[in-house]
């Protein structure tokens, strides 16, 4: 499960060593040493998961722009080591998705949910989706899960690249981040198990720029462990682009 920072800290800072505190430091993303964070904000309670996604949707271009968003087929790419990965997903209303990584033409991985059961496709082997990962799946293949979340719950605020975000545990693996200032969606932290061992994958949005008057995020940045990835959108196309074919192997 994932931890608030005020958990995590907490501890740390009173560990001793021969009966003194041993010092604990803060960093930020670039590394930069900063003052420890106000981890207990408190929420004003005006503020709900309903307002949160409520202000979300106004500030990507409203009710109506979004809701008439059948599809979203979005492309983009990154560069690792001096090779180009490309992403490319499909995400329906309807609950439906579809991931493809590749590198230099050759597909990587493939996630694929056709609203009912999912699979994924790595290394050769493919491999039916477990509950866990179904779970993921039907919360995340509509473009806009803030619009049916009943099951959301508000954390409280807490920072992400420095400024103040609303923190919402969309489950018990998955938090998502609001600038409480733009309302935007800033960071999606995930908990993984995999192997026998878990860990934590952030991925920050940032860059958002309207497509047919909804705004999305055209920088996706994803990190495993010390490793980061920047997938810059090369094209994001609504209600075009996307078949049934895209659900089914």
């Amino acid at each position: 499960m994932l931890s608030k920072g005020s958990e995590v800290a907490g501890p740390l800072e009173n560990l001793t060593y021969n009966g003194k505190n041993i010092p604990v430091k803060y960093f930020d993303k670039q590394g930069n040493e900063v003052s420890r964070p106000d981890f207990n904000k408190a929420v004003d309670p005006s503020v709900t998961t309903e307002s949160i996604f409520k202000n979300y949707i106004k500030a990507i271009g409203g009710k109506e722009a979004v809701e008439d968003v059948e599809s979203v087929l979005m492309k983009a790419e990154a560069s690792i080591q001096g090779q180009q990965l490309s992403l490319e997903t499909r995400n329906t209303k309807d609950g439906k998705s579809s991931q493809i990584i590749a590198m230099g033409g050759n597909i990587i991985s493939k996630n694929i949910y056709n609203g009912e059961s999912g699979f994924v496709v790595a290394q050769g082997q493919k491999m039916p989706y477990n509950d866990e990962q179904l779970n993921a799946a039907k919360a995340e293949s509509n473009p806009f899960p803030e619009l049916n979340s009943p099951n959301a719950k508000l954390r409280g605020i807490e920072q992400v690249n420095g400024k103040d975000a609303y923190a919402v545990a969309f489950d018990e693996n998955t938090v998502v981040y609001y600038d409480v200032e733009t309302g935007l969606k800033v960071q999606a932290v995930k908990t993984v198990s995999q192997g026998g061992q878990t860990m934590t994958v952030p991925t920050n949005f940032s860059n958002y720029q309207a497509v047919k008057g909804v705004k999305f995020p055209y920088t996706i940045t994803q990190s495993f462990g010390p490793q980061s990835f920047e997938f810059n959108v090369t094209s994001i196309q609504i209600n075009e682009g996307v078949s049934a074919e895209d659900f089914i192997e």
